[in-house]
């Protein structure tokens, strides 16, 4: 119960936050994209998770293909409760000079149930790697909630900051995502769609970004 309590204050304190800075941030320059994703899940475990999903971005009004990154991911469920996860991002992004980035990250994710609620809080240490720049360190910390229903469809809402680190000058806040949507899921497949924005906050000359977002997810067991 005190573990509930305490991680329903510290989502609704993170909502409330990571709203102000979204809304004291807002600008003109805006650009609106499209993300795209597919997953395959193959749990070779009860327990262990390996998700493969290649994704597409979209940017410049969703008329130019920004990026492609394909992602790999090992998941464990050490509790009920508690999942812990590494991953690998491969990133080619097709901008004025065409470059592929790394990332490596791992996170831990926590959730649970509180009545018609179900709330999800993610931490991510992220290291992304580009040639010629030095490695940019970050902590993501994403809170979720859900309406959980009778129906295959969960309505849900989060909100997500990202902390630059390691750099020199302290910890910096760079920008704030802030997504709405469904998941329709049944016994193998999965369909996520959803609005997201994501607000620049040390950066004047970055965009905020309106995203529309369409991922399906196939699972595979495999014990």
């Amino acid at each position: 119960m005190l573990r509930r309590r305490l991680v329903l204050g510290l989502t609704v304190v993170c909502l409330v936050w990571g709203s102000c800075l979204g809304a004291s941030t807002a600008r003109a320059d805006s650009d609106g994209q499209l993300w795209l994703s597919a997953r395959l899940r193959l749990r070779v475990h009860r327990k262990v998770q390996i998700d493969i999903e290649p994704g597409l971005r979209l940017d410049e009004n969703m008329t130019h293909l920004d990026r492609v990154l394909p992602d790999f991911t090992l998941g464990v469920r050490a509790l009920d409760w508690l999942r812990l996860s590494v991953g690998y991002r491969l990133t080619w992004v097709n901008d004025n000079n065409p470059d592929v980035r790394h990332r490596l990250y791992a996170d831990a994710r926590f959730d649970d149930a509180i009545g018609a609620f179900a709330w999800v809080t993610r931490v991510r240490y992220q290291a992304g790697v580009r040639s010629g720049e030095p490695t940019r360190h970050t902590l993501r910390a994403l809170f979720q909630v859900g309406i959980r229903n009778d129906s295959a469809l969960t309505p849900y809402v989060s909100t997500e900051l990202f902390t630059d680190v390691g750099h020199g000058s302290g910890p910096s806040a760079r920008a704030w995502r802030g997504t709405a949507g469904f998941e329709i899921e049944t016994r193998r497949h999965e369909v996520d769609v959803y609005y997201r924005i994501e607000v620049p906050l040390n950066d004047s000359t970055d965009p905020t970004l309106h995203i529309l977002g369409l991922s399906y997810g196939y699972e595979a067991k495999f014990y």
